[in-house]
Parts: C-alpha cells; structure tokens; sequence
C-alpha cells in the first residue's frame, strides 16, 4: 500500500504549488 501512500503526497505537493500560484494571482 505504498503507492496509495506516494499518490496521497503527490497530490499535497501538487495542491500547495497550485495554491501558491492561486495566493500569488489574487494578490
């Protein structure tokens, strides 16, 4: 179950560079 563990930090890595894009638009 090591991949489901890989895919979960894939994703948090990938939601906070799209959220820091997103805080640096709006601002």
């Amino acid at each position: 179950m090591n991949i489901i563990w890989e895919f979960g930090a894939h994703c948090q890595s990938h939601l906070n560079i799209h959220i820091g894009f997103l805080s640096t638009r709006i601002n």
